[in-house]
């Protein structure tokens, strides 16, 4: 949180933040993923931000909840039978 507020500070446009799940593609040993609750507080300083590890279709919703702009996901869309659909699913989840 004091990286985000200190980043919010310096005049930071948008906030990239994460890993908020487990991700097999950018594992961080001995590192405890962030989880939505922290997502949400970040949001609250009033910058947009991108959630970014471990983001698949299924967690979306956590995500919408806790107020995020967007999202990146790698591992989500390359294993998907149909990358596209589920991009496109994804982006439909995220602006309802």
């Amino acid at each position: 949180m004091r990286e985000a507020e200190a980043a919010h500070a310096a005049g930071a446009d948008y906030l990239l933040l994460g890993p908020v799940f487990p991700t097999a593609t950018h594992p961080s040993p001995g590192r405890t993923p962030l989880g939505p609750g922290v997502v949400a507080g970040v949001v609250g300083l009033g910058l947009p931000v991108i959630a970014i590890g471990g983001v698949t279709p299924e967690r979306l919703p956590e995500l919408r909840a806790a107020g995020v702009y967007g999202v990146a996901a790698i591992r989500a869309l390359w294993d998907a039978a149909d990358p596209r659909a589920t991009a496109r699913s994804m982006v439909q989840e995220l602006t309802q």
